[in-house]
């Protein structure tokens, strides 16, 4: 019981808590690594943009901050379809931090608020258009439902997140 509380409180003081990341964290984290050579999916994904997708991204989730997540997450895809076409995926990695990176969208946007503004609807726009070069290569179906449910907030007919959040 008294471990159920400690994590309850800790929860509660990581959301209350501000996000320590940005954007330009997640960019400089890729700069980082940007002049490296990989060759698999495996160094791409499993050492450089997993951690990111699961630290800072993360971080930004459990501080119930949506918008930042989706932005955070635009640089991460990015950097990925930039190597998508040159790696090996014989293993299948690929495939599973598309589906990991999709897992945290699907989280950032069931923090949004029910009401955006027109920054915000860039923002998603700028997610859709990185998530459309997915289908270059084979990824689109794994972010397909996420894609349309983007898409019904743009139209204003997302009606499940503007119960919820209204």
């Amino acid at each position: 019981a008294a471990q159920a509380l400690a994590e309850h409180l800790d929860n509660a003081i990581v959301k209350s808590s501000p996000c320590k990341y940005d954007v330009t964290t997640v960019e400089d984290s890729i700069d980082d690594f940007r002049h490296y050579k990989f060759k698999k999916f495996s160094g791409l994904c499993g050492h450089n943009l997993g951690p990111i997708l699961k630290n800072q991204v993360g971080e930004a989730i459990r501080a119930e901050d949506g918008m930042l997540a989706i932005q955070m997450l635009i640089p991460i895809l990015d950097f990925f379809n930039e190597w998508s076409g040159r790696l090996d995926d014989s293993y299948g990695e690929g495939g599973m931090f598309v589906c990991e990176w999709n897992e945290q969208l699907e989280k950032a946007i069931s923090l949004l608020p029910a009401k955006l503004d027109d920054d915000d609807h860039a923002v998603i726009e700028e997610i859709m258009q990185s998530m459309e070069k997915l289908d270059d290569y084979g990824w689109g179906d794994d972010v397909g439902e996420t894609g349309m449910q983007l898409q019904e907030i743009l139209d204003g007919t997302d009606t499940a997140r503007s119960f919820k959040r209204a």
